[in-house]
């Protein structure tokens, strides 16, 4: 009798077993994730910001005495040199500008929207997008991306889209706010506070500036994205004859002039780089200020007829004063520092134009 309960108690228990068993195995087993359908707006990191260098019918006298057919120069006596003192059209020439501050191209200011799908396909679950895995899918429409991927996934990009928005300056917008002031050198002096770290410029004490009352003699401010090249120009334009072209026939001859607007006034171009690491700013910057000194210079005459008065063309000799130039500065975010300045003999006073710069972010 033992043995009969014995063998039926171990059959009982292996039955179990073999019933357990493979219901553990089956509650054990994962369920795959469903994929979802997201649809992304991703136009702030693709659309490319477009590029606005200074150009205009209404030239800098700086670019006006570079790059023009010139005819033979006057008398030295009546010779200008470009920089404060004034110029004389027709005895300078050079090469032409560059386009931007730094006589470089523009950095982009966005992505590749091919590059961001290439991206989130190759860091975010790669094993999973077809074709090597059968759940994530992407599809673009226009500044859209329509992905097919799991909750997981899904929140993933997300992260990822946050970090290249938040990392990326060129996706965000400032301000820049340009004065040009004109104080004497030892004025300047006590507005000056110190270089910021990671500052390549002086920073500049706005508050003492205007507690000293110091009104600028131009100020200028636009907003534009990071890395976008941007230009402000303001002041007023006079038209002069720059050039003289002979016209000869058998009976005849004639002067053709030829004639270009200048611009007196200030002008700014720059090219604002964020870097979100520091929360800095680098800046390509290219000022010019240019004014008309009073008289104009005694008009270069060419007499257009064998006997002396019958006929004449001339050509304009302006005096004027000018400040012209390019750097590169960094500075802190809402910082306004130093840019450059020159002295200013012609008001015979010996003070000098300065142009502070601020740039700002949202």
């Amino acid at each position: 009798m033992t043995c009969d309960w014995k063998a039926r108690w171990f059959a009982a228990a292996a039955a179990l077993a073999l019933t357990v068993i493979p219901c553990m195995a089956q509650e054990a087993e994962p369920q795959a994730p469903k994929p979802v359908i997201k649809v992304y707006d991703v136009g702030d990191l693709v659309r490319p910001a477009r590029q606005y260098p200074y150009r205009s019918d209404v030239l800098p006298i700086s670019d006006l005495l570079t790059g023009q057919a010139q005819l033979p120069p006057p008398p030295a006596a009546a010779a200008g040199g470009v920089g404060f003192g004034g110029g004389g059209l027709g005895a300078a020439g050079g090469a032409p500008q560059p386009a931007n501050a730094a006589g470089r191209p523009a950095p982009a200011a966005s992505f590749d929207l091919y590059e961001l799908i290439d991206l989130l396909r190759e860091t975010v679950d790669p094993q999973t997008w077809v074709p090597l895995g059968t759940i994530g899918n992407v599809r673009p429409l226009g500044n859209l991306l329509v992905i097919s991927q799991t909750p997981d996934s899904h929140a993933k990009i997300e992260d990822l889209l946050a970090q290249l928005r938040q990392q990326s300056g060129q996706t965000r917008v400032v301000t820049v706010k340009a004065a040009w002031i004109v104080l004497d050198r030892s004025d300047l002096g006590k507005l000056l506070v110190g270089r910021p770290a990671g500052a390549s410029a002086p920073q500049v004490d706005v508050a003492a500036m205007e507690k000293a009352q110091i009104k600028p003699a131009y100020q200028a401010q636009i907003t534009c994205f990071a890395g976008q090249t941007v230009y402000l120009a303001g002041g007023h334009g006079e038209t002069v004859v720059t050039a003289l072209e002979p016209l000869v026939s058998e009976n005849a001859a004639a002067i053709k002039p030829e004639m270009k607007m200048v611009h007196w006034g200030a002008m700014l171009e720059i090219t604002p780089v964020l870097s979100a690491r520091d929360q800095t700013v680098t800046a390509d910057v290219h000022s010019v200020v240019a004014e008309p000194t009073g008289a104009a210079r005694p008009a270069y005459k060419i007499e257009t007829d064998t006997k002396p008065g019958a006929g004449s063309s001339s050509m304009d000799r302006l005096a004027f004063s000018l400040q012209d130039f390019r750097t590169t500065v960094k500075a802190p975010l809402g910082v306004a520092v130093l840019a450059g300045g020159t002295t200013m003999p012609d008001n015979g006073e010996g003070k000098g134009l300065y142009l502070i710069l601020e740039i700002s972010g949202p």
